[in-house]
This record gives structure tokens, sequence and C-alpha cells, in this order.
């Protein structure tokens, strides 16, 4: 009798995550050199883009994108009434877009990141 309580409540404790694409954290993206780094390296680096799109930009032959989505849900979410005050889902996310040349060499890179919370706590 005592597993089954023991495992919903540790499911409740640790909540619900889901994630979606590739993230790239901005010291990833900092390696990423103008110039210098060419498409093969990138792929090493990051793995294959979500997409990608040819004559993206002048003077580009190729531009990769790599967009990544996470949110996670406050474990207090799902506790009844309890929810209402302190639960909420908490989201981060990120996105990089990098132009190649002819020769397959970094001509341009753009990188956001997004943080966004509705957890609420008094």
């Amino acid at each position: 009798m005592r597993l089954p309580l023991l495992i919903i409540v540790l499911a409740l404790i640790t909540g619900c995550a889901h994630q979606n694409g590739v993230q790239v954290s901005r010291d990833e993206a900092n390696k990423i050199i103008i110039g210098k780094t060419s498409k093969s390296e990138v792929i090493e680096l990051l793995g294959q883009p979500n997409g990608s799109m040819l004559g993206a930009s002048e003077g580009s032959t190729e531009s990769f994108w790599y967009n990544g989505a996470e949110a996670k849900a406050n474990p207090a979410l799902y506790i009844p009434i309890v929810g209402m005050f302190f639960g909420g889902i908490d989201s981060k996310g990120s996105s990089l877009i990098i132009s190649f040349d002819e020769k397959g060499v970094v001509t341009e890179r753009f990188y956001s990141e997004m943080n966004s919370g509705s957890s609420r706590s008094f």
C-alpha cells in the first residue's frame, strides 16, 4: 500500500517537463566564429539543424537555424487549491541562425534567448 502512494507523491514532486527542438547555449553560439568556422564544424558542435534555407541573405548561399524550447511545470501546480496560488510553468528557449558563404564558412550569426515564467510564490 505504501509503494503506490510513494510513487504518486514522487510523481507530483518532480513535475512535468517538455523539451522541443535543439537548445543552444550562449557559450555554444560564441564558439561559432564569423569568417572562420565551417559548416561541418557547426554540425559537429551542435548536430543537425532544425532547418536550412538556400539564399537566405545577401552574400550567403545557405543558412541553418537551431530553435529549441523547454517548459517545466512547478510541482505545486498539481496540488489541489495550492496549485492556483503557487503553481505555474517556467519556460526557456533559444534561437540561432547561421549563414554560410559558397565555401561553407560562416558569414553571419544571430542568437537570441527567451526566459519566461508563470510560477508564483508569496
